[in-house]
């Protein structure tokens, strides 16, 4: 049995998604960690479970229409900062790290691209990593997968979750 920390080894203060919060997960022992990451504005990955930052910051900025400069000016409890995927990939060091991605508006291969230049630069750099990457997005899951990335995919869901996008571009629906 492999035990994941869910968005790192969050408290009051030491956010969830943050390279603190992935960083004491593994020094506390978890074999890995979970976290949710988002394209800011100017297609960077940043990690966040909420579309906007009301519940982790009490700033509704969405993280979609906003750069990630302005993105990373924001202060989260214990004076934290929004990570983008290499700060967590630094954090969990070598370890297993389940990269999930959420559900936007942008195309998905937008967000495929996005991490796949992330990962090449990681490797260019002898970084190797254990990643899976997941999705509640079948078009997501498929993008990554048709770049040949070297890491696992995984679709979440759950009865009744369609697993191949229907023809004309639609977003399958959870039935």
């Amino acid at each position: 049995m492999l035990v994941l920390a869910h968005r790192g080894l969050p408290c009051p203060d030491r956010p969830e998604n943050t390279a603190s919060a992935v960083e004491v997960a593994r020094a506390v022992g978890a074999d890995g960690v979970e976290v949710d990451l988002r394209l800011s504005s100017d297609g960077v990955l940043v990690a966040s479970h909420d579309p906007d930052l009301a519940r982790v910051a009490g700033q509704p900025l969405v993280v979609r229409e906003t750069s990630y400069p302005r993105l990373r000016a924001v202060v989260l409890p214990g004076g934290h900062r929004l990570a983008r995927l290499p700060d967590l990939l630094d954090a969990v060091g070598g370890g297993r790290i389940v990269l999930e991605l959420k559900r936007s508006d942008d195309p998905p291969l937008r967000t495929a691209l996005a991490l796949a230049g992330e990962l090449r630069s990681q490797r260019r750099a002898g970084r190797l990593h254990d990643i899976t990457v997941s999705s509640f997005d079948p078009a997501l899951v498929q993008a990554v997968r048709g770049l040949g990335l070297p890491v696992r995919t995984a679709l979440l869901g759950g009865r009744g979750t369609t697993t191949v996008p229907p023809a004309g571009g639609e977003r399958p629906t959870r039935g």
